[in-house]
């Protein structure tokens, strides 16, 4: 008989029904079962709670329970804030709809927090992409294939949360990355625990979706006050690209394609750490080489966007 951990776990949704199956059903394969699971949703229009609701009453396991609350228009971060507000475990758990966990994941984490006495870790993600443009955004944003630690697929004592604080509730993203810095700046580590592995695969089906994505990414990162050395680098360089064009057509012309070259060729190997990421699909290796120049512009945009918005709410 499978063991139920003190575990809660938290989960942001809105809009997930074609992703739920995949998450519901790993975290029903889970080797050590959470004693809670809390839904926040936060306004979807499809049929995501009924699937989550209809999951747990065919599924649902003995000592456990499945809860969902509702808060419209609430970004990640005000959700996860509302499911930690509401646990009953003395442990907080965190994956996403999108997300589908190993087997083992939450067993790998819990086993982690008791055998070293720590207060969190975070666990792992690796990225893949099952269609032509996922896997060339995949490639381009993570590394194809690539293991990044995340919030996402971590777990933290309750207590956790009184001493660094909630998740801010305004971003629209990068709010895991604001609290993750506020964690390691108080705790002084930033635990990983390999063995904890989610996966994720649900990028934007089009270019142009994953415009917007890189866009909105851009701007709260701004918002959020974060990653302050790729904004600069990021406006330099396209600020030189501005300037050689002015300067001289053709010079302006040589740095951009030296640039795209870059980007979409030699990032997405670096990243990925295989020469031949795309290996099977090279329609995405196609699409990767100007992709990476669009993307880059659009969260660029994001970041300008940012600025003016943060200089006009000074004035204010």
């Amino acid at each position: 008989m499978t063991k139920v951990a003190p575990v809660s776990i938290v989960i942001p949704m809105r809009n997930e029904s074609k992703s739920l199956a995949l998450l519901l059903d790993g975290l029903e394969k889970q080797t050590l079962l959470p004693s809670e699971i809390i839904f926040v949703d936060t306004g979807s229009t499809d049929q995501s709670i009924d699937i989550v609701n209809s999951w747990w009453k065919l599924k649902g396991w003995q000592h456990g329970t499945c809860l969902v609350f509702i808060k419209e228009g609430a970004f990640p971060g005000l959700a996860r804030n509302i499911g930690i507000t509401h646990v009953t475990s003395q442990w907080i758990a965190f994956i996403d709809a999108g997300i589908v966990p190993d087997d083992d994941w939450l067993n790998a984490l819990y086993q982690h927090v008791i055998q070293h006495g720590t207060t969190g870790v975070f666990g792992t993600c690796r990225f893949t992409g099952t269609s032509t443009i996922k896997k060339a955004l995949c490639a381009l944003s993570y590394g194809y294939n690539a293991i990044h630690p995340v919030l996402p697929s971590s777990i933290f004592h309750k207590k956790v949360f009184q001493i660094v604080g909630m998740f801010r509730s305004d971003l629209r993203s990068a709010e895991d990355i604001v609290w993750k810095e506020k964690f390691i700046d108080i705790y002084k580590h930033s635990n990983v625990c390999h063995k904890a592995i989610v996966h994720y695969n649900s990028f934007p089906d089009s270019i142009l979706l994953a415009v917007k994505k890189w866009f909105v990414y851009g701007f709260n990162t701004i918002k959020a006050g974060v990653m302050k050395r790729q904004q600069i680098m990021y406006i330099i360089v396209f600020m030189i690209i501005v300037v050689s064009f002015i300067y001289h057509t053709q010079l302006g012309m040589v740095i951009t394609i030296a640039y795209t070259i870059f980007r979409g060729i030699l990032v997405p190997i670096l990243k990925s750490k295989l020469l031949y990421w795309w290996k099977g699909n090279f329609n995405a290796f196609i699409i990767t080489i100007p992709l990476g120049i669009i993307l880059d512009l659009s969260k660029t945009i994001g970041f300008l966007t940012g600025y003016v918005a943060k200089i006009h709410m000074a004035k204010k």
